[in-house]
């Protein structure tokens, strides 16, 4: 895996925010807690340095917010504050998607002769076997678009890495709510803008007016269509390579079994996640 728009995104800023304030954690001695505003500085700093693509400008605001352990809200209230998640973030290893692609193919090129080890095993290969060859391309795709990124790659940022609509919670009163923050990575801001019309199949939108409604609210934004491609392409081979190594290679699971097979019949879907990715990728401008 290589690893938002050219500024700060406030509602990202903002979820940060009260996430850091409202999680628990353990009350130890502080000194002169910082006030709500200083805080956020610290917090907007960091993500100005992850833009840039400044790693120790990053790091010395990692070393702040985490020295930070209590902050103090207008009202003189000190609330305590986790700021290990950023120091996480730093420290995630990028998935080895060579060894992740290599494993699909050999499951795709084992489809005639692997014995299923109960019938959700028999569908999945019954599915897979006529679609093997728009998998293995889906491996090729994902690595060349991999080389040409690393190439040249667009500007780090804070991402979520998995910020599609099972993430995301709207209540009555209309407030936003995004879950899920263990999944927090340095990489460029396609990394979650894959998701606005990526076909993950959630209910309410096509994938053109998901995306049409999302960037109304965005704003403009230069969106690099390798990346989006890139990583359109890398989500679907993790997730083949996880449900086919799942469901053919043992029975355990359960129900679980059942929805991956589910899961992997949905990408190969009319304008699903494969159609998707493609269309991202025809948008890409050819190399000079």
């Amino acid at each position: 895996m290589i690893g938002a728009r050219n500024h700060p995104l406030p509602w990202l800023l903002a979820c940060l925010c009260m996430a850091l304030l409202l999680r628990a954690a353990p009350a130890r001695a502080q000194s002169a807690p910082p006030d709500l505003p200083t805080y956020t500085g610290w917090l907007r700093e960091a993500y100005a340095a992850a833009q840039r693509g400044d790693r120790l400008g990053l790091e010395d605001a990692a070393a702040r917010l985490e020295a930070a352990e209590r902050v103090r809200l207008p009202d003189g209230t000190d609330v305590p504050a986790d700021n290990s998640w950023l120091r996480a973030a730093l420290n995630v290893p990028a998935p080895d998607m060579a060894a992740i692609g290599a494993r699909l193919g050999a499951l795709l090129d084992a489809l005639d002769t692997l014995a299923p080890p109960d019938d959700v095993a028999a569908a999945l290969l019954a599915f897979l076997r006529p679609r093997r060859a728009v998998a293995h391309d889906l491996v090729v795709r994902a690595e060349r678009h991999a080389e040409s990124l690393r190439a040249d790659l667009p500007a780090p940022v804070l991402c979520h890495a998995d910020l599609h609509a099972g993430n995301a919670y709207i209540t009555p009163g209309g407030a936003l709510y995004i879950i899920d923050w263990d999944t927090l990575i340095l990489a460029p801001k396609e990394h979650d803008l894959m998701f606005v019309g990526g076909g993950l199949g959630f209910r309410g939108h096509t994938p053109a007016e998901e995306a049409r409604v999302f960037y109304k609210g965005y704003g403009p934004a230069q969106i690099d269509t390798r990346a989006l491609a890139y990583y359109r392409y890398d989500r679907i081979v993790q997730d083949l390579a996880i449900y086919c190594s799942d469901v053919l290679t043992s029975d355990a699971g359960g129900a679980d079994r059942a929805q991956a097979l589910i899961y992997t019949q949905s990408n190969f879907a009319p304008g699903g996640t494969i159609e998707r990715a493609y269309a991202a990728e025809r948008a890409t401008p050819p190399a000079d």
